[in-house]
């Protein structure tokens, strides 16, 4: 399904300049802008349903009415101007409903998150999804994405060389694809359809970055949401990489909430691994370059860093430390807190 609805605020190109424009501001723009576009697309779709009442229709889009009647629930939302559900005489409309359907709950998700900062609207409900829809529909086929003669904008120009450069590379020039705030499915699939669009022989695997606090939070549910995709699963054949920031975080909440967070962040991504049956690794982005000098930068250095975390391997290995009890946790809690006030 092709992506014809998305959001967004020029709002946040001034993020990072402006220091009125807090987190809790780009939040509500976003929601905001979300909730806007659905009530200006609900409207619209109204009228066009009572408009396209014909029945001629291709294949494809037969099919398409089939499939959403065999799903129809019992509780599905019905609406005034039809005293029952659209008949399957009317695949336009049926099609339309859908999406109108969509589109509701995309504003009730929206209105509840700024309400209450909470939804009971599942995300897959509304048109976040589509766009992930889309993207596993043109990996799973093979059919070009886009032509050399395609006009770019120059943001564009600019992702599709790097790409491009890494395609005539060898493959031994790279690592990984490292993606900063990859929160949903979409975030690394894109990468690795562009991957495939310009032609990289071996692509790079691709590992999301989580360093913010918010990433940090939100990095159990992100994994869960990228093992739910088959496609994904099998393209990492049970095996994930996680990058684990810092830099970002210490200048968040201060040193010690910022090591508690990092904590319970890979205490919960461990969990989410095993729940799935995947083998994770995680790659701690703390080792700059002023870091390789001072603990590898001459001979005597690197063998006594070496050293270092060969002891520091043999003892974790021959004695375990102890699982740490709820009632520690709690108090962590806590310390964080009062060491994040300290720090503001």
């Amino acid at each position: 399904m092709k992506r014809i609805i998305s959001t967004g605020s020029i709002f946040l190109i001034h993020h990072a300049g402006n220091p009125r424009v807090t987190l809790e501001v780009t939040r509500d723009v976003c929601l905001l802008a979300r909730m806007m576009a659905a009530n200006l697309y609900y409207s619209q779709i109204e009228d066009l349903m009572f408009e396209l009442s014909m029945w001629r229709c291709s294949d494809e889009l037969r099919a398409r009415d089939d499939e959403l009647h065999r799903s129809l629930r019992r509780d599905a939302k019905h609406y005034i101007e039809f005293w029952k559900q659209i008949p399957p005489s009317g695949p336009y409309r049926a099609i339309l409903g859908d999406v109108r359907d969509r589109l509701y709950q995309t504003r009730e998700r929206s209105l509840q998150l700024l309400s209450h900062c909470m939804s009971e609207i599942p995300e897959e409900a509304n048109f976040t999804n589509i766009e992930q829809e889309w993207l596993l529909s043109e990996l799973s086929g093979k059919r070009p994405l886009f032509g050399s003669e395609l006009p770019k904008i120059e943001e564009i120009a600019d992702v599709l060389d790097t790409f491009n450069v890494q395609a005539d590379l060898s493959a031994d020039n790279f690592g990984v694809y490292i993606i900063s705030m990859a929160i949903t499915p979409s975030d690394v699939l894109v990468v690795e359809l562009l991957q495939r669009e310009c032609h990289v022989k071996q692509p790079l695997r691709v590992v999301p970055l989580f360093e913010k606090l918010t990433d940090l939070e939100a990095a159990p549910t992100a994994l869960a949401r990228f093992f739910s995709v088959d496609w994904y699963r099998n393209q990492i054949n049970g095996k994930q990489e996680v990058m684990i920031g810092y830099s970002d975080l210490g200048k968040d909440v201060g040193r010690l909430s910022a090591a508690w967070q990092l904590c319970k962040a890979q205490e919960e991504v461990i969990k989410v691994a095993k729940q799935f049956g995947m083998k994770l690794t995680m790659f701690h982005g703390r080792v700059q370059g002023e870091v390789i000098e001072q603990s590898f930068g001459e001979e005597h250095l690197c063998f006594r860093t070496l050293q270092h975390f060969i002891a520091a391997t043999i003892e974790h290995g021959m004695h375990p430390p102890v699982s740490p009890k709820p009632e520690w946790h709690a108090l962590m809690d806590e310390m964080a807190i009062v060491a994040t006030d300290y720090w503001w």
